[in-house]
């Protein structure tokens, strides 16, 4: 087990108050944006990997479309596969359509509106074990981000537009030139980029150790040793994911009514039951408290004003 120390110390402060440690869901609109008519929500969702003749993923996106979708019978749904970069795009257009499952953050907050649904571990360093003696490593065993981005020796795979969390973020945002690290627009958010790795293309990316392993579980002959998951120096805050609706009249209308929907028992346990597929088993136990008081939090709908 990689050590974890800053992310477990992260957990255990689960005393702080909710509202001090996550985004607020609370929003600012007028009275005739909340009047604006949804016939019809465009479903926003990553794809599913590829890998030998069988598709795999979490679901996650999916099983909310899909309870939302039984919960706002009035309203058309539809599914569309997009990468981060046209998702993003598609939101920043203010187009009558919602993401299913994006990172938040306060650069985001600026083009949509945000209904919570997931607290996460952050993201690690998956590289190659046979990269493992190269990388920058503190005693603890923990990634120096900034110094691994300047090495031109190491390749790195990062997916266009996507979000890591606002720490990483930051240092992604000042990383130097590197024509060792690559940005890909997968439509998958990183499972392709998983594979490249398996492949000898590519030494590391950044992503979520629940999904290394997956790829490895359905990888037949492949070694559950080739690819290791390190924590990164300073990302040691939990992660919170949600729906995304444009911030337009319609967008405030849509979330309202998405946020209503997963405020009941039913929606909340799938939530809770989606959040765990995420997390391995450690994580999971660890920031056991957090995630009650997130979940409880979660089971009143927001205060959209």
């Amino acid at each position: 087990m990689p050590p974890v120390s800053s992310f477990l110390l992260s957990c255990l402060s689960f005393l702080i108050a909710l509202s001090i440690a996550l985004p607020s869901q609370a929003h600012t609109a007028t009275p005739s944006s909340q009047t604006a008519a949804v016939k019809r929500i465009v479903w926003l969702t990553p794809d599913s990997t590829q890998v030998g003749q069988s598709r795999v993923g979490f679901g996650v996106a999916d099983r909310l479309v899909k309870y939302v979708s039984a919960q706002l019978p009035d309203i058309e749904h539809s599914v569309v596969r997009a990468n981060a970069k046209r998702s993003m795009k598609m939101l920043q257009q203010g187009e009558t359509a919602c993401h299913a499952s994006l990172i938040r953050s306060a650069e985001r907050e600026q083009i949509a509106y945000f209904s919570n649904t997931l607290l996460l571990a952050p993201m690690q360093l998956i590289v190659r074990a046979d990269k493992l003696e190269a990388l920058p490593r503190d005693a603890q065993g923990e990634v120096d981000l900034r110094k691994l981005l300047a090495d031109e020796t190491l390749r790195g795979v990062l997916t266009d537009k996507r979000s890591y969390g606002e720490y990483i973020d930051s240092v992604l945002a000042t990383r130097p030139e590197n024509r060792a690290v690559f940005s890909h627009s997968h439509g998958d958010f990183g499972g392709k980029l998983l594979q490249m790795l398996l492949a000898d293309r590519a030494d590391y990316l950044i992503d979520y150790p629940t999904a290394m392993d997956l790829l490895l579980n359905h990888s037949p002959g492949s070694d559950p040793q080739a690819l290791r998951s390190l924590p990164i120096q300073g990302a040691s805050e939990l992660v919170v994911g949600g729906v995304a609706c444009p911030r337009t009249p319609w967008g405030l209308a849509a979330i309202t009514q998405i946020d209503r929907a997963l405020s009941t028992p039913a929606g909340v346990a799938l939530l809770r039951e989606s959040s765990d597929r995420l997390l391995r088993p450690e994580a999971r136990r660890v920031c056991a408290s957090r995630q009650d008081a997130f979940y409880k939090d979660r089971a009143r709908p927001s205060k959209v004003f």
